[in-house]
């Protein structure tokens, strides 16, 4: 059963601006390679939300990796998910 996932700003700003970092260091074929690995990454979010690892606290807090720099922290509600925010390595350098 998949849930509709929503994107809060924040995690759209963040995408955004992972791609520009992506972009900067990398070339327009790791861009694209990040893109397929996030939309893998979420194709499996919404089929098995609850398959990644949950925060200590709430389990209804969640983390999937898309590669080894980047995780998305999503929330899995009853009828619905919603995507809070793209954690990303490089983004300190």
């Amino acid at each position: 059963m998949s849930l509709p996932l929503y994107w809060t700003p924040t995690a759209k700003d963040e995408f955004n601006n992972l791609l520009k970092i992506i972009e900067t260091e990398g070339t327009r074929d790791s861009v694209l390679r990040f893109l397929d690995k996030t939309e893998e990454a979420i194709a499996i979010i919404t089929e098995s939300p609850r398959s990644f690892s949950s925060f200590e606290h709430n389990d209804r807090f969640r983390i999937a990796a898309i590669d080894e720099n980047t995780f998305m922290i999503f929330q899995v509600a009853r009828v619905n998910l919603r995507l809070i925010y793209f954690w990303d390595n490089r983004k300190g350098k």
